[in-house]
């Protein structure tokens, strides 16, 4: 594949875990000539990781890494820290941006053989539910677009940023970015959306099923 592939996570709180799980998607990533990775830092935890991170790799390699500090950003101010990693559109150049989970499991042929499949048909977003229990009509951390489809869903995004904050936040905090995208952006692009599912798909989507019980490479 020749095209330029950014992810895009969010990391914040004081849970090794996902520092760990981001520590190896940067490795992979920088194994890649056409891979990079935008970062969003929300707290000061993640931004004493990155400060040791961007240590640690070398000079020649860093513009496929890159750091942003949510708080430095105005455009990000009121965007919930779930929901900056898909400005990635803004500060980094690709044609093709994947929102991820910062304990997302890599799998570059995996993630190859789905945007392929993607890339055959012309809509702008993907999305992937990659395991039975993917019910949402849009999981946070699985969603894919083309660059010239990011600006677009950024805009849709800040309508419902207000929303987080007086309702969502205070009734499901772990869920609030699916619950957000899939009740207020799902149905905004669901006329440009490809699914690749195992089980689950909403009327109107056009989608390719596969019979993998939990596609490897994909975490929620």
């Amino acid at each position: 594949m020749n095209k330029q592939i950014c992810y895009s996570i969010s990391i914040y709180g004081d849970n090794d875990k996902y520092y760990s799980m981001a520590q190896i998607q940067i490795n992979n990533i920088l194994k890649h000539n056409n891979l990079s990775i935008v970062i969003f830092l929300c707290d000061m935890h993640a931004i004493l990781w990155s400060e040791k991170v961007y240590q640690d790799i070398e000079s020649l390699l860093r513009p496929k890494v890159l750091f942003i500090n949510k708080n430095n950003e105005k455009r990000l101010q009121s965007v919930p820290d779930k929901l900056v990693r898909f400005y990635a559109c803004f500060y980094m150049s690709s044609d093709i941006f994947h929102i991820r989970d910062a304990d997302h499991t890599f799998s570059f042929q995996e993630e190859v053989d789905i945007v392929n499949r993607w890339h055959r048909t012309n809509k702008g977003y993907l999305i992937v539910r990659s395991s039975l229990e993917h019910y949402d009509p849009v999981m946070a951390g699985l969603l894919s677009y083309r660059s010239n489809f990011g600006e677009l869903l950024c805009r849709y995004i800040d309508r419902i940023n207000p929303i987080y904050k007086f309702l969502i936040a205070r009734i499901m905090q772990y869920r609030y970015a699916q619950i957000l995208l899939s009740l207020y952006v799902y149905p905004l692009i669901l006329k440009d959306l490809f699914v690749v599912t195992n089980g689950c798909i909403y009327k109107g989507e056009e989608y390719h099923l596969t019979s993998n019980k939990n596609l490897k490479g994909f975490s929620d």
